[in-house]
C-alpha cells in the first residue's frame, strides 16, 4: 500500500494505463509523479537539481510542501571533500525547495565501507565513527548531537559440531560438503579460526593467512596454492546440511564476505624471440606453439633475460590477433 517512485534520466514521460494497473504501488512516469507525487522518492543527485529548477517539475514541489519528513543518502563514502559540499548546499537547496526546516527532517546516511566503528576500551566511537557523525552533521546542517551512529557487527554461527576427529590432514583433498563432515575436519576448524577471533564475531584475514594455515610459513605462494586456498573457503563457505523435522538447516560452516581487488595493468610487453629460454616453465600457459613470443612483461623493459629486445605487445581490434609494436627497418627492429 506504499506508493513509490524510482525517477531517474531513464524515467518516461508517459506509459500505458495497462502498465500503471500492473503496479499500482510503483509511479512508473513522470506525468503521473507530478499529477499525484509519491510519500517515497528514490533518485539523485542530478535528477534533484533538475527538479529545484525545472519548470515542468514545479508540480511536485508545490504538491509536497511541508511533507519533507526522512532524507536518506546511499554510499555516504561516496562524498567526500568538494562532492560533500555541494551535497550539502543541494539538501539546504531541497528542504527549502519542499518548505521545511532541518529540524523538521529526519536524515540517515548509509554505508558499508567507512572504517571499523568501533567502540574502544573507553566506550566512545573510534575515529571513523566520529568522522561518519560530522560529515552527516555538517551535510544536514543540524549539531553533532542529534546525529547517532548505528554499527553493524557480523556474527558468525556457533559450530553444530563441537568435537574434532581424526582426519587425514591432506590440503589436497578438501573434505565432503556436509556440514558434519566439514565442522569435524582439523583443518576446516583451524581455517574457521583464523576468522573469528572468539566465538560469535569475525576477523579480517587475507589469503596469504589461509595459505599459511594450509601450506606453513613458506611464503610467497604460488598460483596453485593460492587456488586451493580459495577452493577451501569454497567449501567451508558453501557446506551442507540435512533439513530437520522443523525445515531447519545448519547455517554455513563459515559464512564469508570477500573484498577483490584488481589492479589495472598499464600494458604488457614481451620477448620478441619465440624461442626465448624464459618464456614460461615446461607446462605454462606460454608454453604453446600458438605463442608467438618469448617471456610476458608486466612493465616496459628494453631486453628480455634471453638478451632479445622487448616491446610492447598490442592485439588487433578486429581479431584480437597479437602482434608487437615495433616497426620492421630491414635489419633491425626499431
Amino acid at each position: 500500500d506504499i506508493r513509490f517512485c524510482l525517477y531517474n534520466g531513464n524515467t518516461p514521460e508517459q506509459v500505458k494505463a495497462e502498465s500503471r494497473r500492473k503496479v499500482p504501488n510503483e509511479v512508473l512516469d513522470r506525468e503521473q509523479l507530478r499529477d499525484n507525487p509519491p510519500p517515497i522518492l528514490v533518485t539523485n543527485a542530478t535528477m534533484l537539481e533538475y527538479m529545484l529548477v525545472r519548470a515542468a517539475d514545479a508540480p511536485i514541489l508545490e504538491k509536497s510542501q511541508g511533507k519533507l519528513e526522512w532524507v536518506v543518502l546511499d554510499e555516504a563514502h561516496s562524498y567526500v571533500g568538494s562532492q560533500a559540499a555541494e551535497l550539502a548546499l543541494l539538501i539546504r537547496r531541497v528542504l527549502h525547495g519542499f518548505g521545511v526546516k532541518p529540524s523538521q527532517v529526519r536524515f540517515v546516511a548509509t554505508s558499508a565501507t567507512i572504517g571499523d566503528n568501533n567502540k574502544g576500551k573507553s566506550g566512545e566511537m573510534d575515529e571513523a565513527g566520529e568522522k561518519l557523525k560530522r560529515f552527516l552533521a555538517e551535510v544536514a546542517g543540524i549539531d553533532m548531537k542529534q546525529v547517532h551512529l548505528v554499527v553493524g557487527e557480523r556474527e558468525i554461527p556457533a559450530l553444530i559440531t563441537a568435537q574434532s576427529v581424526s582426519a587425514r590432514e591432506s590440503v589436497n583433498e578438501l573434505p565432503s560438503p556436509e556440514h558434519d563432515t566439514v565442522a569435524a575436519h582439523p583443518l576446516a576448524r583451524r581455517l574457521r579460526a583464523l576468522f573469528t577471533e572468539k566465538e560469535g564475531t569475525a576477523k579480517v584475514a587475507r589469503l596469504s593467512e589461509v595459505c599459511r594455515v594450509l601450506f606453513g610459513p613458506s611464503a610467497p605462494y604460488n598460483q596453485i596454492q593460492q587456488n586451493l586456498a580459495l577452493h577451501w573457503l569454497d567449501r567451508l563457505s558453501g557446506t551442507i546440511s540435512p533439513t530437520d523435522k522443523e525445515g531447519k538447516t545448519d547455517p554455513a560452516f563459515l559464512p564469508l564476505r570477500a573484498h577483490l581487488f584488481h589492479q589495472t595493468l598499464s600494458g604488457l610487453w614481451a620477448c620478441a624471440d619465440p624461442h626465448c629460454t624464459y618464456r614460461g616453465c615446461e607446462g605454462g600457459e606460454l608454453d604453446d606453439p600458438a605463442w608467438p613470443f618469448g617471456k610476458l612483461y608486466l612493465e616496459p623493459r628494453k631486453h628480455c633475460e634471453c638478451g632479445a629486445p622487448v616491446y610492447e605487445l598490442v592485439a588487433c581490434d578486429d581479431c584480437g590477433e597479437p602482434f608487437l609494436l615495433a616497426v620492421d627497418s630491414g635489419a633491425h627492429l626499431l
